[in-house]
């Protein structure tokens, strides 16, 4: 691929989300949850919350979209948990992604804190 084609593969809003979704779901990550908390946070406009099987998925997951995004030359501006791989955190700036095992995503409830903005929800792949 060219430098310039390349350049011209850009992810930005809801685009990113899509993407950031598509990818964790190829890579077998469950309970897909999209809150919309534009105009409510000034930390990021998405926040996505899913889980793996284990820690192990967690981590694979982690992995499977960073490459995926790194395919358009997006990179996480942070990223925490992925060793540990209980609750990992992708910073993408206008998206976050919690990566939840799901003893520690039932714990935290990440969820109540969003429950008062636009919510999407996907059903889980077999």
């Amino acid at each position: 691929m060219s430098h310039s084609a390349r350049r011209e593969l850009t992810l930005e809003g809801e685009d990113r989300v899509a993407k950031i979704i598509e990818v964790a779901r190829d890579a077998k990550a469950q309970g897909m949850v999209q809150f919309d908390v534009r105009g409510k946070s000034v930390l990021t406009d998405y926040v996505l919350i899913c889980e793996g099987r284990s820690q192990a998925h967690c981590r694979g997951v982690c992995e499977r979209v960073r490459e995926g995004l790194k395919e358009f030359g997006i990179r996480p501006d942070g990223l925490e948990g992925e060793r540990e791989g209980n609750w990992v955190l992708m910073d993408y700036g206008d998206v976050l992604l919690h990566i939840f095992h799901p003893e520690i995503r039932s714990y935290y409830q990440l969820e109540k804190l969003h429950e008062s903005c636009p919510m999407t929800t996907w059903e889980d792949e077999e």
